[in-house]
């Protein structure tokens, strides 16, 4: 487990254990100049406040004075343990390796209070001249021909198993590739990325996320969410990951309760893309869907896969938020998408996508006549669409020339309700010499359908 200095496991209080110096009737007293707290100075107790005083003197400390507190009595360090917990030990991250896992089994059984509070598994690595070490401290056994692991080492499955019995509340897991793990130090040629993920005795980014599926499925660990973040630079290596383990019986039962997905990958090939999509589809209720892409007609094909998934009924329309980032998107099956989730969606948020021509629009006239009960939040982040009507010659036949969507008329600012202090905003954005707009509406007195009117009023390619 990668836990910095203000959580490592030394500085955790066991609160049967504790014996102090200091007498039980010590007290604390804020300091109102500064963040931190004054224990130099006899004022009334504060261990015999309600816990509601508590943890509001406690959300105005930082770290390192929410700890003076609690190691000022026993008393406190136990009534204030249950916010400790939530506030520095919601999630755990750890590379998988031997040592990361025996320092999370060993905290989960010191600390079982703190460990009750985790909610949430992360799974990731770095890179150092050395090395990196993700799943390291076993024998991953590999077929000689396809370079494909034979199975899971028994060590590792009862190290994790393990852990996550200690872990009771924890129903969400993470897939995260740091950005440098891909580009930084491999471009400064500090590792062989290649031999670290084909011949060192770890694991790849991929091989993690085949291995975090089955792991939870044997584990029968009800999923609330899960993300995969592979930084939208990198595809799944599909030569690493077990097609066939999503229609075990193990697997549905754990993936079909999650309401959350978090997905950030390049989609490079179509069977990344129908893997994907059928990730997506295959929980009953998602409420939850966050979309990072790159990867031109592959990304624009599971956008497809997704509309024809919630209009034939394989999919349960049961979206509230819905965010799609740096992806190419067919702009039907973004309305289609949207209009069978209409009686659910509170949210949206489309941040540097690629609709197709005219297709910006309507999409806001779908927004405005697709009777979204609930849409509440709407934002649009520097759109752009591609263009037929450019002369031949103008761009390579690789390229697709974008031009961005604007809406000019519309005055920068907000105009917000005086009383919820929500409403609407437009503002424009320069990077690097260009004009970018973001439209942002968050509920308030003015009625969505008005202000996508005004939108559609003004919106304008250029």
């Amino acid at each position: 487990m990668a836990m910095d200095n203000d959580r490592g496991m030394s500085d955790i209080p066991i609160d049967e254990d504790i014996d102090m110096d200091i007498d039980m009737d010590t007290v604390l007293d804020i300091d109102a100049t500064g963040t931190g707290i004054d224990i130099t100075r006899a004022t009334p107790r504060l261990a015999g406040l309600p816990a509601e005083l508590l943890e509001l003197i406690a959300s105005h400390l930082d770290t390192n004075g929410f700890k003076q507190l609690r190691l000022t009595s026993k008393r406190l360090c136990i009534s204030t343990g249950a916010l400790f917990g939530r506030r520095h030990f919601s999630d755990v991250t750890t590379d998988l390796s031997a040592p990361s896992l025996q320092r999370l089994q060993a905290f989960s059984t010191m600390h079982p209070n703190l460990a009750s509070h985790v909610k949430e598994f992360i799974a990731t690595t770095t890179i150092k001249p050395e090395g990196c070490n993700l799943g390291g401290g076993f024998l991953w056994s590999r077929d000689q021909t396809t370079n494909r692991l034979n199975g899971i080492p028994t060590g590792f499955l009862q190290g994790w198993q393990a852990t996550l019995k200690g872990l009771p509340n924890c129903k969400s897991f993470s897939m995260v590739r740091p950005f440098h793990y891909h580009y930084s130090l491999f471009l400064q040629g500090h590792v062989d990325f290649a031999a670290a993920e084909g011949n060192y005795p770890i694991l790849s980014c991929s091989e993690t996320f085949d291995v975090m599926l089955k792991v939870i499925a044997d584990a029968s660990i009800p999923l609330e969410s899960f993300k995969l973040n592979l930084n939208n630079y990198h595809a799944l290596e599909m030569a690493c990951v077990d097609t066939t383990f999503l229609t075990t019986q193990t697997f549905l039962a754990s993936w079909s309760t999650l309401k959350r997905l978090d997905i950030s990958v390049q989609v490079r090939n179509a069977e990344i893309s129908n893997y994907l999509t059928a990730l997506i589809t295959l929980p009953k209720n998602l409420e939850s869907l966050s979309i990072t892409l790159s990867g031109g007609d592959s990304a624009s094909a599971l956008l497809a896969n997704l509309a024809r998934a919630y209009t034939d009924g394989t999919c349960a329309p049961a979206l509230k938020t819905l965010y799609l980032e740096e992806a190419t998107i067919p702009q039907r099956s973004l309305s289609k998408i949207l209009l069978a989730n209409r009686t659910s969606l509170q949210g949206l948020a489309l941040h540097y996508i690629q609709l197709d021509e005219h297709g910006s629009v309507a999409l806001l006239k779908t927004l405005r006549d697709g009777a979204f009960a609930k849409l509440t939040h709407l934002t649009l982040r520097y759109g752009l669409e591609t263009r037929s009507d450019v002369e031949a010659g103008t761009f390579p036949p690789w390229v697709r020339p974008r031009w961005r969507l604007e809406f000019p008329g519309i005055s920068e600012g907000e105009d917000r309700d005086p009383v919820c202090g929500k409403g609407f905003s437009y503002r424009l954005e320069i990077r690097g010499g260009v004009a970018r707009s973001t439209v942002v509406f968050s509920g308030g007195y003015m009625r969505l359908g008005v202000v996508l009117q005004r939108l559609i009023d003004r919106a304008q390619v250029v």
